[in-house]
């Protein structure tokens, strides 16, 4: 009885041993994985910052800027348009077409009225995209990204951008609902030729408005930011 106990005493002290060596051994692989990532935490907080830093000064006004002035004669007839730099006809929500709405979001963000502003997966596979051919050959932005980096960031194809623009869009959600953002983006969208905007494009390629095109133009004036 004496030998069995003795035996059980010294399987708890190898035990404990060797619990606590795995213990430290874990904690030491903490530290270690710590003190090797926090560089790149620092630099994700830094991105981060940036972004909050700009949502705080957004305004509805930033997606108007710029907005075309057309000039009509008494009769209603249009006698000049006065642009900025972008050629712009700015519709609300409520007079964008709905086929136009619908094939935007099949064209460019399908996850649209779900998403918190980005689509993790998306993103993980541009930026993998990008560690493994050192540049960014894969798209995954959301439509509220692409909001936020046509009218906040630039178009430099960095990781430093992308991440940005990440956070950016999810600040852009809280502020914004997603029709604004949805009408935001209709208005300042690239569709070649100089047109910005849906009905920029609309008048620039049919020379009708936006709420006057067919199914099949609308399908492909939305084909257009997408190439």
């Amino acid at each position: 009885m004496a030998k069995n106990r003795d035996k059980r005493k010294k399987r708890g002290h190898l035990g404990l041993i060797i619990g606590g060596s795995l213990f430290c051994l874990l904690t030491l692989g903490m530290l270690i994985a710590f003190l090797y990532a926090k560089p790149y935490l620092d630099q994700l907080e830094e991105y981060r910052s940036k972004a909050v830093a700009i949502a705080r000064t957004s305004r509805v006004e930033d997606f108007r800027a710029q907005e075309t002035s057309l000039v009509y004669a008494a009769d209603g007839s249009l006698l000049s348009s006065l642009k900025d730099e972008k050629d712009v006809y700015y519709l609300d929500y409520k007079d964008i077409p709905q086929a136009a709405i619908d094939c935007m979001i099949v064209t460019e963000d399908r996850k649209f009225w779900s998403h918190p502003g980005y689509d993790l997966k998306a993103n993980a596979v541009a930026v993998y995209s990008y560690l493994k051919n050192q540049g960014v050959y894969r798209g995954g932005s959301t439509i509220t990204q692409q909001l936020a980096r046509n009218i906040y960031l630039t178009r430099e194809v960095t990781l430093e951008r992308k991440i940005t623009e990440l956070f950016l869009a999810a600040e852009l959600e809280k502020l914004y609902s997603k029709e604004e953002i949805l009408e935001f983006y209709l208005n300042n969208i690239y569709f070649a030729n100089g047109y910005y905007g849906l009905q920029a494009a609309a008048v620039g390629y049919f020379n009708k408005t936006a709420s006057a095109l067919s199914l099949s133009e609308t399908a492909f004036l939305c084909a257009i930011p997408n190439n």
